[in-house]
């Protein structure tokens, strides 16, 4: 028996902080933030593959969440 699941990963910016959610079925599992402080500049494209990096080695490593400085 084949068991179907829909994955999904949204990355969303919200001022200085970019978030990577997944979803299974619809259904949040985990998410990652990373942050930019204030005195550096803003790199959308580097945040996302930060908080998606630490999005794949928390799954990996099975923990809930991480709220990490960049």
């Amino acid at each position: 028996m084949k068991i179907e699941k829909e994955t999904k990963v949204v990355i969303l910016q919200n001022g200085n902080a970019v978030m990577a959610t997944q979803y299974v079925n619809g259904k949040k599992v985990n998410a990652s933030i990373a942050r930019c402080y204030p005195e550096d500049a803003f790199d959308f494209a580097f945040g996302a593959k930060l908080a998606l990096e630490r999005l794949l080695d928390r799954k990996s490593t099975r923990l809930n969440s991480s709220h990490s400085e960049i």
